[in-house]
């Protein structure tokens, strides 16, 4: 799934972008998961642009995101 970044205009959008990102590195969840020590299921709220998803407030959105990214 190819994605132009200037494209991306919802959280499942961005979600969706990540997830063929992290595919494409040939990483799993559980690996993620053990780099970031983000969650699981937060990881998975990510993918899916269900940041509501995650406690916190934006601190923790951004933190988890920002983490996720530098993987």
């Amino acid at each position: 799934m190819n994605f132009d970044t200037d494209s991306i205009n919802s959280p499942q959008e961005l979600g969706a972008y990540l997830k063929s990102k992290r595919k494409q590195s040939s990483i799993t969840l559980e690996q993620m998961h053990k780099l970031t020590k983000i969650r699981i299921k937060y990881l998975k709220a990510i993918e899916d642009g269900s940041f509501s998803e995650i406690p916190g407030g934006n601190v923790y959105k951004k933190g988890f995101l920002r983490n996720y990214v530098e993987v």
